[in-house]
């Protein structure tokens, strides 16, 4: 009979499977996760919209998130080649809720007041499975939180305080999905390719200098999902390629200085 691991009976093995130093660097945040989300629950209940909520409160309480995310994404990668959980649940531990969407929205939206939500077909129907999907667990997170409410000792109530949060992040992606849905369009393709590069086009460009050929999908803010190769066309990269056809260079600036990237095919 297989028997399901806590988190934190899996926390335990991992960092006892590092060395010295990356277990001094990595315990930390790994045992501030497993406090979050609380030390006897199944590796099972950590599902994509709670880690989204965790990784969206870390996100509100200091600077450097990734220094903070990255151990965790370590915990996760270790589940998933131990064989604990069928999928990689580190891709879904990212700063891409509710504030980093409406930062994104409000940049966009002050050049373009009064226009609709521009979205491609497949970022719509994600949108509404991801809102289906978060309906779901409105019953789960509420019961949760009447079970954390029922311990009467509420000066170190952890569990309650993460469900309320959970909770809480929960019903502001619903509402933030039921809003985007509503006031969207969806970009209409004629299936021809592109002439130059604009939203909705997937985009194959190659570093000039690595030679490393990328391929990107130019979406809207809501849609951005860097694990699919989804970025917005008002990033950095999105800005550069907007406009331009097949064999232009474009440069793009980053931390490590310009990157010149070559355009070498669009698709609708």
């Amino acid at each position: 009979m297989n028997i399901e691991l806590s988190l934190g009976e899996v926390a335990h093995r991992y960092l006892s499977s590092l060395t010295g130093s990356e277990q001094e660097a990595s315990q930390q945040e790994v045992n501030r996760f497993v406090r979050w989300f609380g030390a006897e629950r199944p590796l099972s209940e950590v599902t994509a919209p709670r880690l989204g909520a965790y990784a969206d409160q870390l996100a509100r309480s200091g600077s450097d998130i990734n220094g903070k995310l990255e151990p965790v994404r370590g915990f996760l990668i270790f589940a998933k080649k131990s064989g604990l959980v069928q999928s990689n649940l580190s891709v879904h531990l990212r700063v891409s809720g509710q504030a980093s969407r409406r930062k994104a929205t409000s940049k966009t939206s002050k050049g373009n007041a009064g226009d609709e939500m521009s979205l491609t077909a497949q970022g719509l129907e994600e949108l509404k499975r991801e809102l289906e999907s978060l309906k779901k667990e409105r019953p789960k997170a509420q019961l949760e939180i009447q079970r954390a409410a029922a311990d009467k000792d509420v000066r170190e109530n952890a569990p309650l305080e993460a469900a309320r949060e959970f909770h809480g992040h929960l019903e502001g992606r619903i509402r933030e999905l039921e809003s985007i849905i509503k006031g969207s369009r969806v970009i209409e393709g004629d299936g021809k390719p592109a002439i130059a590069v604009t939203q909705g086009n997937k985009v194959t460009i190659r570093d000039l200098e690595s030679g490393e050929t990328l391929c990107y999908s130019l979406v809207d803010p809501r849609e951005v999902n860097p694990g699919k190769g989804k970025i917005s066309f008002v990033s950095p990269v999105g800005k550069a390629l907007m406009g331009k056809s097949v064999g232009a260079v474009v440069g793009v600036t980053a931390p490590a200085g310009l990157i010149h990237y070559r355009i070498e095919k669009i698709e609708p």
